[in-house]
């Protein structure tokens, strides 16, 4: 339940015929296109389908894209100037003017439209928003600022809102594209190449952990030798770090499993928050994190080690308390390769889990 009193429950399949493409209400999703004209008749399906589902569809794009809609509705059993004089879709084209802060106006005008829909019984809203104007005049951070401004929204207020946000494949470069496909967590391509047209669910979490939304171990090793050649080049050293939660299968007995997931992803959180913005966190396996970290020495491991399980016990739980146990291997005192590493990071925390397994029958007796 959100603060304004909306359930978000259930999967809007949008997009029938099409790959079976489904995103769940309050989806925040990326549309990538590669012709504008073809944009037009997409735009005008994705309203369609949304009229059809009941949710109320808004466009926000340019007067010259909105025609393009409206003249594709008009061979369609949905006449665009009847459902826009009712209401029944909302088309807008003041996020294009010059403004500086049209942008900003976006937001309170979803959130009144939300406001709108639930008063009407709709089932939602299906914003698209033509994001490809932005780029002749806006910087990339602040449309980056912009997008992560509306992962916010999403996550915090529940409501149902789906959100698809519009770029012109054109316009913007590969590292642009990167950051686009990690703030959205789906993306629909198109193609005007083939006939008819496609559209196809992309999982650009590909690098994610679909649980903690972590990096993965796949990713874990892009970055590695990414570190592993600049530290060879330039010299200098960093630390891996393996952190594993002691009697994490014991906690999952005692709470059960759904209990352990929710563990794991305020864990999760939490150790991001307490490294810096350069180190990497990354989920490794079940209940295992490894961190990768930039110019960090042996004794700043040890620093990192105490933070780290200072911060965890900010998780409450009846009776116990989460511990983490570490290995780490620092480069190049411990290995100059990548199997060097990981395997002194490994046996390093095979070595911690005997001690202290020692330690507590020293102490039972």
């Amino acid at each position: 339940m959100s603060k304004n009193g909306f359930i978000c429950e259930g999967e809007v399949k949008f997009l029938q015929g099409y790959d079976r493409v489904h995103l769940k209400i309050g989806t925040h999703a990326l549309f990538l296109s590669s012709d504008q004209e073809e944009w037009g008749k997409a735009a005008a399906r994705l309203v369609i389908t949304a009229i059809e589902h009941e949710e109320l569809p808004v466009v926000f794009s340019s007067p010259e894209n909105l025609s393009k809609v409206t003249e594709f509705m008009e061979n369609s059993e949905y006449p665009p100037l009847q459902f826009l004089a009712s209401k029944q879709m909302i088309f807008s084209s003041e996020t294009s003017p010059k403004s500086d802060r049209s942008l900003e106006r976006v937001f309170p005008e979803l959130e009144q439209f939300v406001l709108d829909s639930h008063h009407h019984k709709k089932a939602g809203v299906r914003c698209v928003l033509d994001l490809s104007s932005f780029y002749d005049r806006e910087s990339p951070e602040k449309i980056f600022s912009f997008e992560q401004e509306a992962c916010s929204l999403l996550d915090s207020h529940e409501f149902p809102l789906t959100l698809i946000c519009c770029y012109d494949l054109k316009k913007i470069e590969g590292q642009s594209t990167m950051k686009l496909l990690d703030l959205h967590p789906h993306t629909i391509f198109h193609s005007a190449e083939e006939e008819p047209p496609f559209f196809v669910r992309i999982a650009t979490r590909l690098f994610r952990d679909s649980l903690t939304h972590l990096y993965n171990s796949r990713y874990l090793v892009e970055r590695f030798q990414e570190e592993l050649d600049r530290t060879r080049r330039y010299g200098g050293k960093f630390s891996i770090l393996l952190a594993d939660i002691r009697h994490f299968r014991k906690i999952n007995e005692k709470f059960g499993y759904i209990r352990g997931d929710r563990i794991l992803v305020s864990l999760a959180k939490i150790l991001k928050d307490t490294t810096r913005k350069v180190d990497l966190v990354c989920r490794y396996g079940d209940d295992a994190f490894i961190f990768l970290l930039p110019e960090t020495s042996k004794q700043g491991v040890k620093i990192l080690m105490k933070r780290l399980n200072q911060a965890v016990k900010k998780i409450k739980m009846k009776d116990s308390q989460i511990e983490l146990i570490f290995g780490s291997a620092t480069f190049p005192e411990d290995g100059k390769t990548r199997d060097a590493l990981f395997d002194k990071t490994f046996k390093s925390l095979k070595k911690e889990k005997s001690r202290q397994s020692a330690d507590k029958v020293l102490t039972a007796i």
